[in-house]
């Protein structure tokens, strides 16, 4: 995320979450939202050194500082969700994109799947991530499910730079979710003890889980308001970073 402009008042702390970006790889039974959600509550008791903090969570940030600030909200003072993704199993039904299964989208799965073969495997999920990175970063492809959360249905309008995704993680603290595992899904419990303002950020090019989506989901906790980012999808962040700051900057300091 293109965020580093708040470290100019604040101290700010990015991490790759277990078994995603520069972290080590683990077993996909650690993969859990109960360990990710203690991960960072480690990370939030380590830096907060005893004082409340402010999050900042996007698309499955946001719905992990969701499940976190339900089981901890004693620990923070400021949290933005930025278009988090289902946050219970009925907005996850609501969600679940209409996916018309082309030739050609067919094709772009089989031609990902088999450069993923050729993968150095240098562990265990290196294929995998090539397979779910190649497949989600290009949505030039005919019905491409992913492509209502860009601006003009095209991810080279996101303008950010993207490494290693994982496939693993994905699959285990989402799709499972999305194929029936309530529980996964679950991301409120508790919210509802957390009595001060939240935030919600979404672009307005998004047409899946965007402005409409949001201000439903919004609804789940106690005190919110929308700012949507003007020519911007779900890559907000990297698409219009002063806005984003902006509206970031404004909240944490009401």
């Amino acid at each position: 995320m293109d965020l580093k402009q708040l470290s100019e008042n604040y101290f700010v702390v990015f991490y790759d979450q277990r078994g995603t970006g520069l972290s080590p790889r683990v077993p996909a039974e650690e993969l859990t939202k109960e360990n990710m959600i203690e991960d960072l509550h480690s990370i939030v008791t380590y830096y907060g050194k005893g004082k409340k903090v402010h999050l900042i969570g996007h698309s499955w940030g946001g719905m992990l500082a969701s499940a976190y600030l339900g089981r901890y909200p004693e620990t923070v003072d400021k949290i933005v969700l930025a278009e988090p993704g289902p946050l219970t199993p009925e907005f996850a039904k609501k969600y679940e994109p209409k996916v018309e299964v082309s030739w050609e989208l067919v094709r772009h799965l089989a031609k990902c799947y088999f450069q993923s073969l050729h993968v150095e495997e240098i562990d265990d999920q290196a294929q995998a991530d090539y397979f779910f990175m190649a497949f989600a970063t290009d949505t030039t492809v005919k019905d491409h499910p992913l492509k209502g959360y860009f601006c003009d249905n095209d991810i080279r309008n996101a303008n950010f730079d993207h490494w290693r995704f994982s496939g693993v993680t994905s699959y285990q603290l989402m799709m499972k979710g999305m194929e029936g595992d309530k529980e996964t899904m679950n991301f409120v419990d508790g919210v509802s003890q957390f009595k001060d303002k939240i935030l919600f950020l979404a672009g307005d090019c998004n047409i899946l889980i965007g402005p409409a989506f949001q201000q439903e989901q919004r609804k789940l906790f106690n005190q919110t308001e929308l700012v949507v980012i003007p020519d911007a999808g779900h890559m907000m962040f990297s698409e219009q970073p002063d806005a984003c700051i902006a509206a970031i900057n404004a909240y944490f300091e009401d």
